[in-house]
């Protein structure tokens, strides 16, 4: 190209100064004007505020009935907001093998060597669980996964939505028909003699999840709308409006067991619940998204890790007999506290089994192809 300016110069009589800007053009580099987009630090304070609720509710502390109401449909609404179909189908099995199942398969199975090595101290251990394992967790059965039921539902969830018709009567058939399906197992939960509802499984769990998982979705395209701050005595009377339904709902539908299928009494009054408890945590997530975002940004990242390992914090502790009103909420606290550099040393050494792994971009991918065969 610059000898092609070059013999312009020559032959079609350019002057020199025109020549001299068509080159010094060529040679500067472009300035690449993208700005990376701003992390959603509301996003991290709502997943951080998750699972603190969901350590407290492990505790099962007072006022349980009003935390279960909405803290697993929070985090499942936070995943649809954060999820996309994939265009290029090897990406989505990649992200979704680096960053849930592999996690997933690797932290239960830390979990079934830590209660079995358990097991074989106190002499009950038992051959049949070796065997049944890996069956059981391949099926989605608590029994195999524990508390990564969580993650598996998320899973069957980004599968129906990146397989599922891009239609809006298919998303609105979804959102009606999975209940429905999920109500009906509810009320026959028998196959061959066995309560597949009460053995807990993650598939099964996916209907009554998949309402907060979609309206994520459909959130995500009013994000710069969510993410403005409104007038905050607006604020304040909007939080304490949810925390009112909470209360009702909590109330008149009483308790909420989503890893066996639950949705209390009344599937709308869960409904409701859930989508107030949300909105309240994403007032307060607002409030909060200046302060500590190095830790919550590591927490945000490490709720996995949390979710998989929380257990045993919470087993030691009650072990200690410790029975003091309202003090689980400072342990829950604490815990959420403690793993911040268990996740960061995990993140540094052991990132697959934080699900860190970064898939690169189709363009990236086809771009490194043609460097290295050379065309």
């Amino acid at each position: 190209m610059r000898t092609f300016i070059i013999f312009l110069r020559i032959f079609a009589g350019r002057s020199h100064t025109t020549v001299t800007r068509l080159l010094t053009a060529m040679d500067t580099p472009k300035k690449n004007t993208d700005k990376p987009k701003e992390r959603l630090l509301w996003i991290d304070w709502m997943k951080s505020i998750g699972i603190y609720l969901i350590v407290l509710g492990h505790f099962f502390p007072c006022g349980s009935k009003y935390i279960y109401t909405f803290s697993v449909p929070l985090f499942f609404l936070v995943t649809g907001f954060l999820s996309k179909r994939e265009a290029d189908l090897r990406v989505f099995r990649r992200k979704l093998w680096y960053n849930l199942v592999l996690p997933m398969l690797l932290i239960s199975a830390l979990n079934f060597m830590l209660v079995s090595a358990s097991a074989l101290v106190k002499g009950t251990f038992c051959i049949r669980d070796l065997l049944l394992f890996p069956i059981m967790t391949a099926a989605g059965f608590h029994s195999g996964l524990g508390c990564m039921w969580f993650v598996y539902t998320i899973i069957v969830l980004k599968l129906i939505q990146q397989f599922a018709p891009r239609r809006r009567w298919c998303d609105a058939a979804l959102f009606i028909g999975l209940p429905l399906l999920g109500i009906w197992i509810d009320r026959h939960p028998i196959v061959m003699g066995h309560d597949i509802v009460q053995m807990s499984n993650a598939i099964i769990n996916a209907t009554v999840a998949y309402p907060f998982f979609i309206s994520g979705v459909y959130l995500r395209r009013w994000e710069a709308a969510i993410s403005r701050r409104c007038h905050p005595v607006v604020e304040v009377l909007c939080l304490v409006a949810c925390m009112a339904v909470v209360a009702i709902c909590a109330s008149l539908n009483g308790n909420v067991w989503m890893f066996v299928n639950g949705y209390g009494k009344n599937f709308l009054l869960f409904l409701l619940g859930g989508y107030a408890g949300t909105v309240g945590v994403l007032i307060v997530s607002k409030w909060m998204r200046d302060f500590w975002s190095a830790s919550i940004v590591t927490i945000s990242t490490g709720t996995i890790i949390i979710l998989g390992f929380h257990y045993y914090v919470i087993n030691i502790i009650q072990k200690m007999g410790i029975d003091v009103p309202m003090l689980d909420y400072v342990f829950a606290a604490l815990i959420v506290i403690a793993f911040i550099p268990i996740i960061r040393f995990t993140e540094k050494h052991f990132p697959y089994l934080i699900g860190k792994y970064r898939v690169q971009s189709a363009a990236i991918r086809t771009r490194d192809a043609v460097l290295t065969s050379g065309f």
